[in-house]
């Protein structure tokens, strides 16, 4: 039997199904569920705006599972690691999955406000990174009482990774 995240893909189903799917209705794994969602948000145009909705309150121990799993698709990791979509409980779980993509990390620093570089700044993975992290110590606003800053090795930039503490 096919799985119904492929006929939905397949646009197999009737709307009210598709209905049902967007809600997290659907009596399937919850992994199989956050996968049809991300689709969903991703892919179509009706049922876009409720599938993320659906995504933004599900259950926080189901994502955290599917977010901790190396055999998740790329697509729902790209979709729980992208900024307009980022939980900030999952992401601890999420920087230290190897099969989210470097550059993805990379690219939730160069837009990220405070609270975030201070997750960050605490994963094994990202300091130990090679990859390039540009500085993103003025995203946070603010006055500047005390500054620290952090370095995080990377391949020949000398780009930093900088924490500031502000009053």
């Amino acid at each position: 039997m096919a799985r119904m995240i492929d006929q939905i893909r397949a646009s197999k189903l009737p709307s009210n199904m598709m209905q049902f799917a967007a809600r997290g209705a659907l009596q399937v794994a919850p992994a199989e569920n956050i996968e049809i969602l991300v689709h969903l948000a991703l892919h179509n145009k009706v049922f876009s705006d409720l599938a993320r909705m659906t995504l933004a309150g599900w259950d926080e121990k189901a994502s955290l599972k599917v977010a901790a799993d190396p055999e998740t698709p790329q697509e729902v990791l790209s979709y729980f690691i992208a900024p307009d979509n980022l939980r900030p409980k999952l992401l601890p779980t999420l920087l230290e999955n190897p099969s989210v993509e470097e550059d993805q990390i990379v690219k939730l620093a160069s837009t990220a406000m405070r609270d975030t570089i201070d997750i960050l700044l605490k994963s094994p993975r990202v300091r130990a990174s090679h990859a390039d992290f540009e500085s993103v110590s003025e995203k946070t606003g603010g006055r500047r009482t005390q500054g620290t800053h952090q370095r995080i090795p990377h391949v020949g930039c000398g780009c930093e990774l900088r924490r500031n503490r502000y009053r």
